[in-house]
C-alpha cells in the first residue's frame, strides 16, 4: 500500500506579489517626492528669514544695550550674482560701505563687524530690500530706526518657486513677518 504525502502550503510571498508591492511603493514615492522637495525648500526659506529677523532683533538690542549715542548699529545689504548678504556693525554717526561678500571678520574696514551672513544663490533663497538703493538700517541707542519710513525686505526663492516672506522693520525697530501671497503656511498674510 502506498502512502500519500500531502504538501504543506508554503508560507511567504510569490515573486509576483513582491513585484506588485514594489510597483505600488514606487508610484507612491514618485507622487510624494515633489511634495517633499517643496517642503524642504519652504523650510529653508523660513529658516533663513528667521535668522534674518533674529539678527535684526540682536542689532536693535545691542544698540539699546550699549546706550552710547556716539556709536550706532547698522545693518547693510548687498546682492551679487553669487549671493545675497548682510552685515551688522558698529560705527559712529554715518555709515560706511562694508562688503559682506568678503569672508567674515574682513567685511568692514574701520568699523566693528558684529555679524555677517552670506546666502549663496545655490540655496535658491535671497533676501533683498523691497526698494533699490536702500541705505543701511541704522539703530539709535533707544532702539528706534533713524529713518523716516519703515524698511521692507523680501525673502524669496530665486527660481520663482512658490514661497515669499516679507519682513517689515518699522520705526520702532521691531520686525514683523508676513506672506504677501499666502504661500508660506503658518505665516500671516500681508
Amino acid at each position: 500500500m502506498m502512502t500519500r504525502r500531502f504538501k504543506r502550503p508554503s508560507s511567504g510571498f510569490t515573486l509576483i506579489e513582491l513585484l506588485v508591492v514594489i510597483a505600488v511603493a514606487a508610484v507612491l514615492l514618485s507622487i510624494a517626492a515633489p511634495s517633499m522637495q517643496q517642503l524642504i525648500a519652504t523650510e529653508r526659506l523660513k529658516n533663513i528669514n528667521a535668522q534674518f529677523v533674529t539678527d535684526i532683533q540682536a542689532a536693535r538690542s545691542l544698540a539699546v544695550a550699549q546706550n552710547n549715542s556716539t556709536q550706532n548699529v547698522f545693518v547693510q545689504f548687498q546682492k551679487t550674482a553669487a549671493m545675497s548678504c548682510y552685515v551688522a556693525y558698529y560705527y559712529p554717526s554715518i555709515f560706511i560701505n562694508c562688503d559682506c561678500t568678503r569672508p567674515p571678520g574682513s567685511v568692514c574696514t574701520g568699523a566693528k563687524e558684529l555679524h555677517s551672513v552670506q546666502i549663496p544663490t545655490s540655496t535658491d533663497v535671497q533676501i533683498l530690500p523691497a526698494a533699490s538703493n536702500v541705505p543701511p538700517l541704522k539703530f539709535a541707542d533707544n532702539g528706534m530706526l533713524n529713518s523716516l519710513t519703515p524698511f521692507v525686505f523680501t525673502t524669496s526663492h530665486i527660481s520663482g518657486r512658490a514661497g515669499t516672506l516679507q519682513t517689515t522693520v518699522p520705526l520702532t525697530g521691531r520686525p514683523s513677518v508676513c506672506s504677501p501671497d499666502n504661500s508660506v503656511s503658518g505665516t500671516p498674510i500681508c
